[in-house]
């Protein structure tokens, strides 16, 4: 059920810094290796992905 889950909803990858992109098990899994994600320490993405966030969703700040 989670595969299709995956398929059916919006979602990003983020990676810890150790990942390995060429793992077996990475490659082996339900997830779309097509799919474009990024590592947690890259701050230019990360910043990306929280605006992307916003557009969807209704960020406030206390």
């Amino acid at each position: 059920m989670g595969a299709a889950w995956v398929i059916e909803n919006k979602h990003t990858m983020i990676f810890t810094p150790n990942f390995k992109l060429d793992s077996y098990e990475f490659h082996n899994g339900a997830i779309d290796l097509r799919e474009i994600g990024f590592y947690i320490n890259n701050n230019d993405k990360l910043i990306a992905f929280i605006d992307s966030l916003r557009t969807d969703y209704s960020v406030s700040f206390p």
